[in-house]
């Protein structure tokens, strides 16, 4: 045996550091809506860890930093709270480590008005066989379906003249009965915003439900068949 062969052969241990440009993927656009939170994330890889920077794009192109009194920063996410119309816009997350600097796609938000349901006349005085119109107004971008209820119950749109152009919707009622006089409400679709819009039956002395109450506020005679109608009336005409 040679006299290499018979060294003693030791291992040898070596260390290997791979070293990472950042790489990011980030969130995708969205629409939201005034006063909620938004939640911008990036994923980032890299070697040093990386450090995220988070900015927001103007009008000539310069790039604006969130700051803590702005946002709330997580470890790779920054929150957006109570959203307002002057937050919509481009943003974009840096990394950076000591290898260099990676940017994610740009993000575009846009934060839509909240939803404003408006009626133009919030008491409405009629009679039986006499056509009523209702008017009601949704401001929203884009525009937003309108559905009418009447009670709480979801109008059936075959038995009743509805027409709505863009943002207005118009509801014509021609009562028959006094039990189809009442609390008819427009809303947007899917959700709780609306207005109230009373219909009440002017015809003193007619029989049917019990009348709680009457005014002559508005110069002529209102038959309030419930006090809630009443009341609604009240606090629809005092704003």
């Amino acid at each position: 045996m040679s006299a290499l062969s018979k060294k003693r052969l030791f291992p040898y241990y070596a260390s290997i550091f791979t070293i990472l440009f950042p790489a990011i993927e980030s969130s995708v656009g969205q629409i939201v809506i005034e006063g909620m939170n938004l939640t911008l994330t990036c994923n980032v890889t890299g070697f040093p860890q990386p450090t995220l920077i988070w900015v927001k794009e103007t009008s000539n192109k310069e790039n604006i930093k969130l700051t803590p009194d702005k946002a709330q920063f997580g470890a790779n996410s920054v929150t957006i709270q109570n959203l307002t119309m002057a937050d919509s816009g481009t943003y974009i997350c840096y990394a950076t480590n000591d290898i260099g600097k990676g940017s994610a796609k740009k993000i575009n938000i846009k934060v839509l008005g909240k939803p404003h349901v408006r009626v133009q006349r919030p008491v409405i005085n009629s009679a039986p066989n006499i056509e009523a119109v209702l008017e009601c107004m949704v401001q929203e971008e884009p525009l937003a379906d309108i559905h009418w209820y009447k009670d709480g119950e979801l109008l059936n749109i075959t038995k009743f003249k509805i027409e709505t152009i863009e943002q207005n919707s118009t509801l014509r009622v021609t009562p028959q009965t006094e039990d189809e006089f009442g609390v008819f409400t427009c809303k947007k679709a899917d959700t709780s915003t609306g207005k109230c819009l009373v219909l009440f039956c002017n015809v003193p002395g007619a029989h049917g439900r019990k009348v709680t109450g009457r005014s002559r506020r508005f110069g002529v005679l209102f038959r309030f068949s419930t006090q809630q109608e009443r009341d609604l009336a009240e606090s629809s005409t005092s704003k």
